[in-house]
């Protein structure tokens, strides 16, 4: 006897309630820029968008395909990348590019951004440069 595999998510709300949500995290996100405060976790963020916390976390696993941790790291990569030609951007170190956009080190800095965008930041950069001359 074959079992067949009958697994669905599970539906914690609504489309209509996937909608609100979704426009209340952009709004949010775009007004606020959470991401750039060091250490922002889920729970804060639960608290700043009155989402319930298991609803926020579905929310990004399903509609991002990613965890908590992993989306404020792409949020905090695509602001560098919009700033990188900035005259003030162009004098910080990686580091300091790192820090100011919320990370908490140079390593995870890299590890996030390899990850949203298939290169490291040196390289990044020195692309954009070439394509802005």
């Amino acid at each position: 006897m074959a079992v067949e595999n009958s697994y669905q998510p599970a539906v914690l709300f609504s489309e209509e309630k996937r909608e609100e949500y979704l426009l209340v995290l952009e709004t949010f996100m775009l007004q606020k820029r959470p991401y750039l405060t060091t250490c922002y976790t889920i729970q804060e963020m639960t608290e700043d968008t009155g989402i319930p916390i298991f609803h926020l976390s579905h929310l990004i696993n399903s509609q991002f395909n990613m965890n908590f941790q992993n989306f404020i790291n792409l949020k905090r990569v695509e602001y560098i990348k919009l700033r990188f030609q900035e005259e003030e951007w162009k004098q910080l170190s990686l580091e300091g590019i790192a820090l100011k956009a919320g990370f908490t080190s140079r390593t995870t800095f890299f590890r996030a951004f390899i990850r949203n965008t298939g290169m490291a930041p040196s390289s990044y950069i020195c692309m954009t440069h070439s394509q802005s001359n």
